[in-house]
């Protein structure tokens, strides 16, 4: 996925002003200097690595792909999800459908690209297989 570096940048901003938070708190959550932060508020970063974003999106629960500047819901919402996996036993999942509604939970309304659908089914696969490793 290729990101849109403006785009970012103001949306980077935009929570920082929405939550109160400086250039130095955002730092301590990422790890990273205030200087840095700086720099990808202004644009100056081209590349944010991915768990940047992540730990970004987390920590403002947001939807990552907005956060990156697509035109996804900023919020996140996996209620399908959760409803679907409740009360289903593990082995019973559909992993076909599990993907679809996560994809659903961040915007994506259209059909997946191949490696967008890739990238989903990998996560389900860790998170299903660390699921079953945790209940054993």
């Amino acid at each position: 996925m290729q990101i849109d570096v403006k785009e970012f940048s103001r949306r980077l901003r935009l929570l920082m002003e929405e939550h109160d938070e400086t250039t130095y708190s955002i730092a301590d959550v990422v790890g990273m200097s205030a200087p840095t932060i700086s720099r990808y508020m202004s644009g100056k970063i081209d590349n944010p690595r991915s768990l940047t974003i992540e730990k970004l999106a987390q920590h403002f629960n947001v939807n990552p792909a907005w956060l990156m500047g697509f035109d996804v819901k900023k919020e996140l919402d996996f209620t399908p999800v959760e409803d679907y996996t409740q009360n289903t036993n593990i082995e019973d999942l559909d992993k076909n459908r599990l993907i679809e509604l996560i994809a659903k939970s961040f915007g994506y309304d259209s059909t997946l690209t191949g490696e967008d659908s890739e990238d989903i089914e990998l996560a389900v696969e860790i998170a299903l297989a660390k699921i079953k490793k945790h209940k054993t």
